[in-house]
């Protein structure tokens, strides 16, 4: 049993390592979150920039 701990500890320390030397890793989850969300917002509600033929040429998920 002493093993299976010690292999925990070691992979949380690598983690924790990991995140440590990482500076995008804390936000990474919420800005993909984020991009996601609006993308699906957009795709529901009724864009008023949708209207616009440049608008929608540069966002074309957006206005389907």
């Amino acid at each position: 049993m002493p093993e299976k701990k010690d292999n925990i500890q070691t992979v949380d320390e690598a983690r924790r390592d990991f995140l440590r030397k990482s500076i995008y890793a804390a936000y990474a989850t919420p800005v993909i979150t984020a991009l996601l969300v609006s993308k699906a917002s957009a795709k529901t509600s009724r864009n008023p920039n949708c209207s616009d033929a440049q608008w929608r040429q540069d966002h074309p998920d957006a206005c389907r």
